[in-house]
């Protein structure tokens, strides 16, 4: 393991270098996925920047003399509710007044209040858990002990906010995934399965 290698919580100042280490997440993905494909218009800088903003996802940076090796993006659910976990806002980015955000604001409570109400499917005791929703290392940096530190880091970040359990999804193709997050200490709990018609 490279000893010069750190982590540290990713900033809106890493934009750019982060968008594009998400969208070469996302073309290797579609390796492990045929019916995976990204749209021409695809946006990753406004997708990162919205995972940034929004308050509800947590991202580490691995990096080495500066230069960014890797990432892993943290979630944490209340039950089937995304807590919100980090405070980072853009600096001097305005939201514009739309009123038709007001009102879906204002639909969607609703919506949830009469969902609660009607709910009966609240059988199991709701559990707040930690979810690895992404994580990347670049070619060049893999097998240098990368993901471990980052693995390292995420496990202790949710162990200081009380989280007892961790979630996260890996495609059955990616073997190398999947043999890297048994190595993490996880476990296969459920198969979810799809097929055409």
């Amino acid at each position: 393991m490279d000893s010069e290698i750190t982590i540290r919580t990713a900033q809106l100042t890493d934009l750019e270098e982060l968008s594009e280490l998400y969208e070469k997440l996302m073309r290797e993905q579609m390796a492990f996925d045929r019916f995976a494909q990204i749209l021409d218009s695809a946006d990753f800088q406004k997708l990162v920047f919205s995972y940034l903003t929004s308050g509800k996802s947590k991202f580490f940076l691995a990096e080495k003399n500066r230069e960014i090796l890797g990432f892993i993006r943290l979630s944490i659910y209340s039950g089937a509710k995304l807590e919100r976990v980090d405070t980072l806002k853009p600096e001097l980015v305005w939201k514009k007044f739309y009123p038709r955000r007001i009102l879906r604001k204002i639909l969607s409570w609703l919506l949830n209040r009469i969902e609660k109400s009607i709910d009966s499917s609240l059988i199991f005791r709701q559990l707040r858990v930690g979810y690895i929703a992404d994580m990347f290392i670049k070619q060049e940096a893999r097998e240098r002990g990368v993901g471990n530190l980052l693995t390292n880091h995420a496990f202790n970040w949710f162990r200081e906010r009380k989280v007892s359990m961790i979630y996260l999804q890996a495609l059955s193709e990616n073997h190398p995934g999947v043999s890297f997050w048994k190595r993490q200490g996880f476990s296969i709990f459920r198969v979810f399965m799809r097929r055409e018609i």
